[in-house]
C-alpha cells in the first residue's frame, strides 16, 4: 500500500502510480509485478485496494480513481486510459477525461454510497 487516508473514521487504502503523456493520454496500469516478475491484476486482490492516485509527470496533474470504478468500467483490461489533451475530432462522448478525476471527493462519495 502506498497511501492510507482516514476520513470520517473510514480507512481507505490507495495505490499511487505515475506516468508520462503519450499522444495526449495518461495510462493507469491495473496490474503489478508479482513473484518472479509475473504480472497480475489488482482485481485479483479486490480487498487490498480502495483507490488509485495517478500522477502525470508532464502536467503535474493528479487523478483519483476508485478501485471499484476502475475494475467495473474496464473488466478484463490491464489499464485505464485518460484523455489529457482534447481529442483531435472533438469527441467527448465515451471519453474518460483526466480532469474529471481531479477531486478526491469523488472517491469518498463512492465509498460513502457503499457504506
Amino acid at each position: 500500500m502506498d497511501l492510507i487516508v482516514l476520513s470520517d473514521e473510514q480507512l481507505l487504502r490507495g495505490q499511487v502510480k505515475s506516468c508520462k503523456l503519450v499522444h495526449g493520454t495518461a495510462t493507469l496500469p491495473l496490474r503489478k509485478a508479482g513473484p518472479n516478475g509475473y504480472l497480475r491484476k489488482y482485481i485479483d486482490e479486490p480487498d487490498t485496494i480502495d483507490f488509485f492516485a495517478l500522477y502525470v509527470h508532464d502536467t503535474e496533474q493528479i487523478a483519483y480513481i476508485s478501485a471499484k470504478e476502475a475494475f467495473e468500467s474496464c473488466p478484463g483490461s490491464t489499464r485505464l486510459v485518460f484523455r489529457v489533451d482534447p481529442p483531435k475530432n472533438n469527441q467527448e462522448q465515451g471519453v474518460r477525461f483526466l480532469s474529471d478525476y481531479a477531486d478526491f471527493e469523488g472517491v469518498l462519495r463512492d465509498y460513502e454510497q457503499r457504506a
